[in-house]
């Protein structure tokens, strides 16, 4: 379900209806997507993290924080949408996570993509901070 949804939000024009539709079907496990920009080897998608997003429900009661496993989780399943060849996840490398994301923050998801290593790099940040980077490495063909 979630690599139909997503290849919608990449191939189609990008409307706040179509978001919330995404929004709502992805079970509110996903941001809101403001806008989504694909260049060369490039996607930019910059997101709404609203506090309704699951992934804060419980961590942590008294100040809710985005889990870097989210982080990890959206940028693996959106490089999957987008490697040419195989998109059969391998790992996670070089992850750093330098700053919490908290409710309400919106932020840009840059994907760098690499076929010759079969890499995405990816960069969550907004104009102020770098929140959190990292490598996903598919499997050869």
């Amino acid at each position: 379900m979630y690599k139909e949804l997503l290849n919608t939000l990449l191939t189609q024009e990008l409307t706040c209806e179509l978001s919330d539709q995404i929004f709502e079907q992805l079970e509110n496990q996903w941001p809101k997507f403001v806008s989504v920009e694909k260049k060369e080897n490039t996607l930019r998608l910059v997101l709404d993290v609203t506090e309704d997003v699951y992934w804060f429900s419980g961590h942590f009661p008294e100040k809710a924080v985005l889990p870097g496993v989210a982080q990890v989780h959206w940028a693996v399943e959106l490089a999957k949408c987008i490697v040419t060849g195989s998109n059969t996840f391998s790992s996670v490398s070089n992850v750093k996570f330098k700053k919490m994301i908290f409710p309400n923050e919106s932020v840009m998801l840059t994907l760098g993509i690499n076929d010759v290593k079969n890499t995405v790099s990816f960069t969550y940040k907004n104009k102020e901070t770098t929140f959190s980077t990292g490598t996903v490495l598919f499997e050869s063909q």
